[in-house]
C-alpha cells in the first residue's frame, strides 16, 4: 500500500481511494500478488497461472496466497501439505499443483 501511495503521489493520477487499496466497488476482486508491480515477466506468469486454475478458484485462493506471500516465484516449491496447512481445500490444491506442473512443462517456471 505504501508503494501505491508513492506512485500516486509521483504521478498525481491515482485517487485517494485507490492509494489506500480500496477500489470503491463492492465486488470481491483479489488484488494481484505483490510481485506483479515490479517485474512485467512475473505479471505475465501470474496471468498464466490465473488462467490455468480458473477464475472461480482464483477468487478463493488469491487472497490466501497473497496473505502468505506465496507468489509465482515460490509457488512451484510448495507442497500439497503446505497448501493444506494454509487452509486451501483439496480441489484448489489439486488445481494449483496441476497449473504448476503445466507451467513447468511449458518451461514457464523452473
Amino acid at each position: 500500500k505504501a508503494i501505491a501511495k508513492r506512485r500516486s503521489t509521483a504521478t498525481g493520477t491515482t485517487t485517494a481511494a485507490a492509494a489506500n487499496g480500496s477500489s470503491g466497488s463492492s465486488s470481491k476482486r483479489s488484488a494481484p500478488l505483490p510481485w506483479s508491480r515490479y517485474k512485467p515477466t512475473i505479471k505475465k506468469l501470474e496471468r498464466e497461472f490465473h488462467r490455468q486454475i480458473g477464475q472461480e478458484a482464483w477468487e478463493r485462493v488469491g487472497h490466501v496466497l497473497e496473505k502468505e506471500h506465496i507468489g509465482i516465484d515460490v509457488i512451484h516449491v510448495c507442497s500439497e501439505a503446505e497448501f493444506k496447512e494454509i487452509g486451501l481445500r483439496i480441489g484448489d490444491r489439486k488445481r494449483i499443483l496441476k497449473a504448476v506442473k503445466i507451467m513447468t512443462e511449458k518451461g514457464l517456471i523452473i
